[in-house]
C-alpha cells in the first residue's frame, strides 16, 4: 500500500479517493501514515467527517489519537474523537485498554486515592510498560466505575494532547502531552518496514525501540520476520541477534517464520521434520524446509519431549538461514510427563477437549470428515495416539452437523482414554541404549526393522510325510492340512469361475494330490506350487475357528471371516452388480470400526495370505463380498422367486433398464464418500499416431467438489495406483474401487470406455477412429456422469463453426432493393444463411469445406496441420447452406449473436449488407460519423444531443423507428426539433407531432425560438384544420384530439410521427394506442421520460409502434423475454432483450457522466410522521371492517375491496377531513386543521422553514380533493399558493406557470397526474410529496419539473411518509422499484390485489413490520 499526496487532488489509497475507503481500507489507510512526515490534511479531515457520522472504530480512534503525527492539520479530527468520548466514558475506557494490548503493555491499572468531597471516588488511570509508566489526572464520580472511566478519558487525553471541557489549552487549542517512552506499535512497524526495505540500517532511535521490544518480549512475529529473514546490514546484527533469542523464547515462532517464509515462495507444506527416538525416548529431530527451488536442512537437534525437540531443530535452522548464532536453550534433561487424556462432562465441549490434546501433542491432528445420509449428518474423526502410534477413528451421526461433530469427538475421546489408560509406560532398556527406531515425518513410528543377520549353512530339510487321507471327509482333510500350517490364500472368482480358497502345500506334512474327496481338487498355485481349491462355502465352517499349529496366513483369514460374518449378521449386505453386467451381492456399507478394523488387518496381511499383485485391502473387501453373495444364495431365497439375486448362478443384469439405475444410486448411498472427478486427458498425436487414427489417453483424478484443497492440480492415476501420490489424503484402495465405478457407468453410455472400464488399475488407453467419433459425440454427457474428456486445445478447438446471416435479399423477395434506392431494412426480406468454418478464426475456402465435407474420420489434416472434426461439424459442412431468414428473426439472431439451429443454439455473425448495418445500429450514439446541426436551428447542442441527433439519423436512414428515452429535463424536445429539420432536409414530407395537451403551447413556443423556419401548426381547438399542411409543415396536436380525429389524421401519409409523452400509449390495447398505430408514416420517434413504469409490456407497445412487428407479438415477446427478465432483471434473458432493445432505443440520465455536469445535486430526504390520535383510530377501524369483508369475498369484488381499502388508508393518512370528504370552505379553524393530522403539521413546519430562507416549493398529491383542502389551508396561513391540476385550462396553466416562474408565489400545488409531466419549474428548489404514488417512476418524473436543465439551485425531495402504515410498507417497494435501472419490473397497485389475505393484513395493520 501506499500515499501519494498531490496539490490540489485528494489523498488516494492505491489510487482511490479516501473518502471512498470502506471501514478496512480506511484503517488500513492511517496505519500507514504512522510514522510517516506526512501530515496528510484531506486524511484528517476525512477522519473528521468519519468521527462525525460515528463512522471510526475504536482501533481507528486509538490511531487518530496515539499514532497520528501531531501537526496542527490533526487536532480537529483529535478534538472532535474526544469529545465523543466525552459522552460515550465506557469506550474512551476501552480505547485505552486496546492501546495497552496493541502495545504488549500491562493492563490499565487504577489508583484510587484521597476523595475531595464525601461520598465521592477519587480515580487516577496509570498505563505503561513496567518500568516507565505514566499517570493521569485523578477524576471524582460518585461510583467507582465512573470514577474509572472518567480516568480513562482524562489519561487518553493527556497521551493525545487534546483539551476536555474545563482544560486548559495553548494558542493551537492543544495541551501539554504525557509522554511515553518508545514509539507506537504502528509507528515502530512503519520505520522498520521502511529502513529494511531500503536497505538502510537502523537508525539510533529505531535500534534503541527494537531492542527494548526485544528484550520486553513485545516484537511480534511480523517484526522477527523482517528483521531474521529480510535484514542482511551489518548495522542490524544486534537486533538481529536479540530478535533470534526472542524468537527461542516464543514457540512455536521460529516455526511459524520458516513456514511464512516457505509460503512465500510458493510451499504450502515447506517445512517438515526428520524425527528419531532412541530407546530412553530422547528425541532427535532435524528440520528441513523447501522454498521455491531451494532447500534448507538444518542440524539435529535433541530433547527428551518431542515438541522441544521440534522448537530447537526449527531455531537451528532459523538461526542458520538468518547467518546468526544459534540461541541457547535453558537445560532440560527430564522428559516431560505426557499428559493423560481426559473425557469431558455432560455440559463440557468435546471439540475443544480434542484440539486441547492435539495441542499437548498426545494426539495427532484430528482430521473430519462429513457426510450427509437422508435429513442427518455423520462426522468422522480420526486421528494417531502418539504414545501407541496407533490410529482411531470414531464415527457418530446427528441431526445436524454440529450435533455429529461433538458426538463423533466424543466418541474419539473415550476410544483414545481407553487406549491411554491401558497402555503401560515402557522401563527403559539399558542394554540397547543409544539404539534408535525410526519415526516417519509426521511423527509416527514405524515397525523395528531388525538387520539381517548372517545365513547359516542349513542341512537339506527331512522328507515330509504325506498327510493322511483315509476316508476323512473334505472338511476334516482340511481341518489337517490348517493344523500342520499349510499356507492359506483367498481366490476371487473371475473366468467363469466361482471365488475359493486355495491350500498351499507347504504345510508340515506334504498334501495329497490324488483320489481327494469331493469338493477338494488338486490345483497348481501361480508359482506352480501343488496345493487344493476348496469353494468358498466349504471351507468356511473349518477356517472361521481358531486351530493350533495354524500358519500366519489361516489366522489372518480367521480374523477376517470373523469380520465378514459379522457385517452380514448385521444385514449389512446390499445388491450390486460386476463389471461383467452380472448380480451380485456385497456388504456395506461398512462402518467405522469395522472399516479401521479391515485396514489394521490389512495393514498386518502376512505374504502369501492374498493372490499376487491384489493389495491386501482389497482382497479383503472381494472375500467379504463373495461370501455375502455365496450366503444370500441360499435353497431358501428362491422362496422369494428366480431373479438375478436369489438364483443360485449369478445371471445378467440389464444396467440401461430402472433397474439399473437404482443398483447405482444403491451403490452410491452405500459407498462411503463421493467419487473423485474423473478426467481422460488425451495427448497430442504424433504425425504417424495421427495418420492411422490413433490418440492415447491418460487417467487423471482430481478430488470431489468440495474435498478439493485450493489450487489442488489433479493427478495422474498411474502414480495413484502405484503409491507415489495421494489423493485430498485418501488410499489408493478408497479411492479405485468409486473410480471404477465411474468408469464401468460410463462405458455403459460410451463403449468407447469399455476396455479402460475393465481394468483392475485404469491408466493409458489407446483410442482407435471409433473411440474418438465416440468421444467426440458424447463428452458433454460423459461430463454429466463424471467422466470429463480433456481434448487437446489446438487439436479439438482449433477448427470452430458459426452461423452466418446474410448477403443481399433474393432478388424477388419482400424487401429487395432496386438499383439506387436507399437501403432500408424491412422485416419480410429474405436474407442468406449459411454454415462457415474457420481455422483458428480464419474461414475455410469452398474447396476446403468441400474436402473436409468428404472427410469420412475425425482426424483430418487441414492447412498442414491434423486437427478434429466432428460428426457434427462435417454434417454441417456438407450441408452448408440454410433456408433463407425473415428480416425480424435475422436481425434478432444479429444482436443477440446466437441463433436456434435444429434446437440448437449456435454462435451467428453476419455478413454484407446485414453487417455493415448491425455495426451502424450498435454503434449507437457514438457512430463514427457525425451528423452537423441541420442548418436553421438557432441553438446550440449540448453533447448528448448532439450525439442523440446523429443516433437519430443514422438509425431512420435504416428504415427503422426509434424511442428517444432520455431523463426528464434532458432537452428531449430540442433534441426532436433538430431530428425534424435534418428529417424534412432528407425526406421531404409532414410531420405530426403527437403530445399531451399541456404540451402543445410548450412544443409551438420551442419550435419557434430554436425552429423559426418551420411552419408548425397546432391542431386543436374548435376551428382546426389540415387544409393548409404542406411538406414542410409541423402539426402539432393532442392525444385527445387524436382520439376525435383518427379518420382525419389517418387519411394523410405523415413523413415523421413524434410521440411525446409517449408512454401515453404503453397499453397496447388502449384506444390511445390504437390511434396512434393507424397514423401512415414513413418515420416513427416516440419521446418518453419514464420507458417503462409497470412491467416490460409497456417497452414492447413503445417499441412495437416505432418498430411494427420487428419484435414479433406481444404475446411472443413475454414468452421469449419479458417474463423472465421480470423475474430475474440480471439474468441472461434480460442481458440478451437489452442487446435487442439497445439499437433502438437510447436512454441517459441526468446523474450519467458526461451527460449534466452542470445539473445541481438532488437531495431525498424522507419525513417520518406518526398519526394522531383520530387518524390511528379511523385507521384501525377501516382496517378490522374491510380485512373482515375481503376474507369473505372472492375474484373481482375481493379486488374491487382491496383497492377501496388501499384508497382509504392514504386519504386517513392525508388527513381525516379527506377521507371525511369534508368540504374545504367548511373546514374547521387553521390551527384545528392542522392538529388533525400528522402529515399536515409536519408540511406546515416544513413550509415555514423554508419560506424563512426565501426559497419556493412544489406541494404534489395524487388527489385533487385533498389539493383543493391544502390550497384553502395554506392560504389562510397567507402563502397565496397556486393549484394546478386536470380541470385547469390551458392558458390558465400557463399563466401560473409564468406567476410561480417569476417569484410572485412561494408555493404550487400539482396534481400528480395532471401536473408530472411537460413542465418546467426551475424556480422551485423544494419538491414536496405530501402523498405517495403507486409508481416510483411517476413520482420520479413529477420531481423533474424542478431538477432538470436551467436549475441552478441543489433541489431537496421531501417525502411525507407516515410511520408504521401503509405507507411505510408503499415506500420500501418504491425504494426497490427504483433499484431496477431503467425497468420496473413488478404489477405496481395491480400486484396487491393479488396478496394473500394474510399477506394484505401485513401490508395494511398499523404498527412496526413484524
Amino acid at each position: 500500500m501506499s500515499f501519494t499526496v498531490a496539490a490540489g487532488a485528494p489523498t488516494t489509497w492505491e489510487g482511490r479517493d479516501v473518502r471512498a475507503l470502506d471501514a478496512e481500507q480506511w484503517h488500513e489507510a492511517l496505519k500507514e501514515l504512522a510514522g510517516s512526515d506526512a501530515d496528510d490534511a484531506e486524511l484528517a479531515r476525512d477522519a473528521l467527517r468519519r468521527s462525525r457520522a460515528g463512522l471510526l472504530s475504536v482501533r481507528d480512534m486509538r490511531l487518530v489519537l496515539l499514532a497520528t503525527p501531531h501537526v496542527p492539520a490533526w487536532a480537529p479530527a483529535r478534538q472532535a474523537i474526544m469529545d465523543a468520548l466525552a459522552g460515550n466514558l465506557e469506550t474512551a475506557r476501552q480505547v485505552l485498554a486496546t492501546h495497552t494490548q496493541v502495545e504488549v503493555w500491562p493492563p490499565p491499572r487504577f489508583e484510587e486515592t484521597a476523595p475531595e468531597a464525601e461520598g465521592q471516588v477519587m480515580v487516577a488511570a496509570v498505563v505503561g510498560p513496567a518500568e516507565s509508566q505514566v499517570t493521569g489526572p485523578a477524576q471524582s464520580a460518585p461510583t467507582s466505575r465512573e470514577a474509572k472511566d472518567r480516568a480513562a478519558l482524562a489519561l487518553l487525553a493527556r497521551l493525545s494532547g487534546t483539551p476536555l471541557s474545563g482544560d486548559e489549552a495553548d494558542g493551537n487549542g492543544e495541551m501539554e502531552r504525557l509522554v511515553l517512552p518508545g514509539m507506537p506499535t504502528e509507528v515502530f512497524e512503519q520505520h522498520l518496514r521502511r529502513s529494511i526495505e531500503a536497505g538502510r540500517g537502523p537508525s539510533a532511535e529505531l535500534k534503541t525501540e527494537a531492542l527494548r521490544r526485544a528484550r520486553a518480549g513485545r516484537l511480534r512475529h511480523r517484526d522477527l520476520y523482517l528483521l531474521l529473514l529480510d535484514a542482511r546490514s551489518p548495522a542490524w546484527a544486534a537486533v538481529r541477534e536479540a530478535a533470534l533469542q526472542r524468537a527461542a523464547a516464543m514457540p512455536p515462532a521460529p516455526a511459524r517464520l520458516l513456514h511464512w517464509h516457505a509460503e512465500q515462495h510458493g510451499e504450502d507444506h515447506g517445512l517438515t521434520y526428520q524425527e528419531d527416538v532412541d530407546e530412553q525416548g530422547l528425541h532427535h529431530t532435524r528440520a528441513l524446509l523447501t522454498a521455491g527451488e531451494g532447500k534448507s536442512t538444518g542440524p539435529v537437534r535433541s530433547a527428551p519431549v518431542r515438541k522441544t525437540a521440534r522448537h530447537r531443530a526449527a531455531c537451528a535452522l532459523l538461526a542458520l538461514m538468518a547467518d546468526l548464532p544459534e540461541p541457547a536453550y535453558p537445560d532440560d534433561d527430564k522428559p516431560a510427563t505426557t499428559p493423560k487424556i481426559t473425557v469431558p462432562g455432560p455440559s463440557q465441549d468435546p471439540i475443544k477437549y480434542l484440539n486441547k490434546h492435539h495441542q499437548l501433542d498426545t494426539i495427532t491432528k484430528p482430521e473430519a470428515s462429513v457426510r450427509t445420509i437422508g435429513p442427518r449428518k455423520e462426522v468422522t474423526y480420526s486421528c494417531r495416539h502418539r504414545a501407541t502410534d496407533t490410529p482411531v477413528k470414531a464415527t457418530a451421526a446427528g441431526a445436524d452437523k454440529t450435533e455429529a461433530r461433538r458426538a463423533a469427538a466424543l466418541k474419539l475421546l473415550r476410544k483414545l482414554h481407553t487406549l491411554d489408560h491401558a497402555t503401560p509406560t515402557p522401563a527403559p532398556d539399558t542394554a540397547s541404549a543409544g539404539k534408535r527406531r525410526a519415526v516417519r515425518p509426521d511423527g509416527t513410528s514405524n515397525p523395528p526393522s531388525s538387520a539381517p543377520a548372517p545365513t547359516p549353512r542349513t542341512p537339506a530339510a527331512p522328507q515330509r510325510a504325506v498327510l493322511d487321507m483315509g476316508d476323512k471327509p473334505a472338511s476334516v482333510l482340511l481341518l489337517d492340512a490348517v493344523t500342520s500350517g499349510c499356507a492359506l490364500t483367498f481366490v476371487p472368482g473371475g473366468a467363469g469361475r466361482p471365488a475359493a480358497w486355495r491350500v498351499q502345500d507347504n504345510g508340515r506334512r506334504a498334501l495329497p494330490t490324488t483320489g481327494l474327496p469331493h469338493p477338494l481338487t488338486a490345483e497348481a498355485g501361480p508359482g506352480g506350487q501343488a496345493g487344493w481349491r476348496i469353494p468358498l462355502l466349504e471351507g468356511l465352517p473349518v477356517l472361521r475357528g481358531t486351530h493350533q499349529g495354524a500358519s500366519v496366513t489361516a489366522v489372518f483369514w480367521q480374523r477376517a471371516l470373523h469380520i465378514a460374518l459379522q457385517l452380514i449378521a448385521a444385514q449389512l449386505v446390499y445388491p450390486a452388480q460386476h463389471d461383467d453386467g452380472r448380480a451380485a451381492w456385497r456388504v456395506g456399507p461398512i462402518p467405522p470400526n469395522a472399516q479401521h478394523a479391515l485396514t489394521e488387518l490389512a495393514a498386518a496381511a502376512p505374504t502369501g495370505a492374498t493372490p499376487p499383485g491384489l493389495p491386501a485391502r482389497q482382497a479383503l473387501i472381494a472375500a467379504a463380498d463373495a461370501i455375502a453373495d455365496a450366503l444370500v444364495r441360499t435353497p431358501a431365497a428362491a422362496l422369494f422367486g428366480t431373479g438375478p439375486w436369489t438364483h443360485p448362478d449369478q445371471g445378467p443384469v440389464d444396467a440401461e433398464g430402472e433397474v439399473g439405475v437404482w443398483l447405482d444410486s444403491v451403490e452410491d448411498q452405500v459407498d462411503g464418500g463421493p467419487a473423485p472427478q474423473v478426467i481422460l486427458r488425451l495427448e497430442a498425436p504424433s504425425d504417424d499416431e495421427a495418420a492411422v487414427g490413433r490418440l492415447t489417453a491418460e487417467l487423471h483424478l482430481a478430488p470431489a467438489d468440495g474435498d478439493a484443497a485450493p489450487d489442488e492440480e489433479p493427478v495422474s492415476a498411474a502414480l495413484l495406483w502405484s503409491g507415489a501420490a495421494r489423493l485430498a489424503g485418501q488410499q489408493p484402495d478408497m479411492v479405485r474401487p468409486r473410480v471404477r465405478r465411474v468408469l464401468r457407468r460410463a462405458a455403459r453410455r460410451c463403449p468407447a470406455l469399455a476396455s479402460l472400464a475393465a481394468q483392475d488399475h485404469p491408466g493409458r488407453h489407446t483410442l482407435n477412429l471409433v473411440a474418438i467419433e465416440a468421444l467426440l459425440e458424447q463428452d458433454a454427457e460423459l461430463a454429466e456422469h463424471g467422466v470429463r474428456v480433456a481434448w487437446p486445445e489446438d487439436l479439438r478447438t482449433a477448427l470452430q463453426t458459426a452461423a452466418v446471416i446474410g448477403t443481399e435479399p433474393a432478388t424477388g423477395a419482400a424487401g429487395h432493393r432496386q438499383p439506387g434506392e436507399a437501403p432500408r431494412f424491412s422485416v419480410t426480406a429474405l436474407l442468406d444463411f449459411r454454415w462457415q468454418i474457420a481455422l483458428d478464426g480464419v474461414p475455410l475456402s469452398e474447396e476446403e469445406m468441400d474436402a473436409l465435407a468428404e472427410a469420412a474420420r475425425p482426424l483430418v489434416r487441414v492447412r498442414g496441420r491434423w486437427v478434429l472434426a466432428d460428426p457434427v461439424l462435417r454434417r454441417r459442412a456438407r450441408h452448408r447452406l440454410l433456408a433463407p431468414l425473415p428480416g425480424t428473426q435475422a436481425l434478432t439472431a444479429a444482436l443477440t449473436g446466437t441463433i436456434t439451429v435444429d434446437d440448437t443454439l449456435v454462435p451467428c455473425r453476419t455478413a454484407g449488407q446485414l453487417a455493415r448495418m448491425i455495426e451502424v445500429l450498435t454503434g449507437g450514439e457514438h457512430h463514427p460519423e457525425p451528423v452537423p446541426v441541420p442548418t436553421g436551428l438557432r441553438a446550440t447542442l449540448r453533447g448528448y444531443q448532439q450525439r442523440a441527433l446523429t443516433w437519430l439519423a443514422h438509425t431512420t436512414s435504416l428504415g427503422f423507428g426509434a424511442v428517444l428515452a432520455d431523463d426528464m429535463g434532458l432537452g428531449k424536445t430540442l433534441t426532436a426539433l433538430a431530428f425534424t429539420l435534418h428529417h424534412q432536409q432528407h425526406t421531404p414530407g409532414p410531420t405530426l407531432v403527437v403530445c399531451p395537451a399541456s404540451l402543445v403551447t410548450t412544443w409551438c413556443r420551442e419550435a419557434a425560438r430554436f425552429t423559426p423556419g418551420l411552419d408548425v401548426v397546432a391542431y386543436h381547438g374548435p376551428d382546426r384544420t389540415l387544409d393548409e399542411v404542406t411538406d414542410t409543415t409541423v402539426v402539432v396536436t393532442t392525444y385527445g384530439v387524436l382520439l376525435r380525429d383518427t379518420a382525419r389524421l389517418a387519411s394523410r401519409t405523415w413523413s415523421l410521427v413524434i410521440a411525446d409523452e409517449a408512454q401515453n400509449a404503453k397499453n397496447p390495447a388502449s384506444a390511445t394506442a390504437r390511434n396512434l398505430r393507424a397514423l401512415p408514416s414513413t418515420t416513427r420517434l416516440a419521446l418518453t421520460g419514464t420507458p417503462v413504469e409497470n412491467n416490460l409490456s409497456e417497452l414492447w407497445a413503445l417499441l412495437d409502434w416505432a418498430n411494427p412487428d420487428l419484435f414479433g407479438t406481444l404475446k411472443a415477446y413475454r414468452s421469449r423475454w419479458a417474463n423472465a427478465a421480470e423475474k430475474d432483471p440480471g439474468g441472461e434473458k434480460a442481458l440478451a432483450l437489452g442487446r435487442i432493445v439497445a439499437p433502438f432505443l437510447l436512454r441517459r440520465r441526468k446523474t450519467d457522466p458526461g451527460i449534466a455536469p452542470e445539473l445541481p445535486a438532488k437531495i431525498d430526504q424522507p419525513r417520518l410522521v406518526r398519526l394522531t390520535t383520530e387518524q390511528a383510530g379511523l385507521y384501525e377501524a377501516v382496517v378490522r371492517e374491510t380485512l373482515e369483508q375481503i376474507q369473505a369475498s372472492r375474484g373481482i369484488t375481493r379486488n374491487g375491496l382491496v383497492f377501496k381499502l388501499l384508497t382509504a388508508l392514504k386519504k386517513i393518512t392525508n388527513h381525516p377531513a379527506h377521507y371525511l370528504r369534508e368540504d374545504p370552505q367548511a373546514a374547521s379553524g387553521a390551527a384545528e386543521f392542522t392538529a388533525r393530522s400528522a402529515k399536515t403539521a409536519a408540511l406546515m413546519d416544513l413550509l415555514e422553514s423554508i419560506r424563512t430562507r426565501s426559497e419556493a416549493s412544489l406541494l404534489f398529491t395524487s388527489y385533487v380533493s385533498m389539493g383543493h383542502l391544502l390550497h384553502r389551508h395554506l392560504d389562510r396561513h397567507g402563502y397565496d399558493p397556486l393549484f394546478l391540476h386536470g380541470a385547469t385550462t390551458l392558458p390558465e396553466r400557463q399563466r401560473m406557470v409564468d406567476a410561480f416562474q417569476a417569484g410572485r408565489h412561494p408555493v404550487m400545488i400539482l396534481s400528480l397526474k395532471a401536473a408530472g409531466t411537460g413542465l418546467t419549474l426551475t424556480r422551485a428548489a423544494h419538491v414536496i410529496h405530501y402523498d405517495r404514488s403507486w409508481n416510483a417512476a411517476v413520482e420520479d418524473q413529477a420531481t423533474d419539473r424542478a431538477h432538470r436543465i436551467g436549475q441552478q439551485q441543489t433541489v431537496t425531495v421531501h417525502r411525507l411518509i407516515t410511520e408504521h402504515t401503509v405507507e411505510d410498507r408503499i415506500d420500501e417497494l418504491l425504494t426497490h422499484k427504483r433499484a431496477l435501472a431503467s425497468a420496473v419490473l413488478t404489477g405496481g397497485d395491480r400486484a396487491l390485489t393479488q396478496l394473500t389475505d394474510r399477506q394484505l393484513a401485513d401490508l395494511v395493520t398499523l404498527g412496526a413490520r413484524r
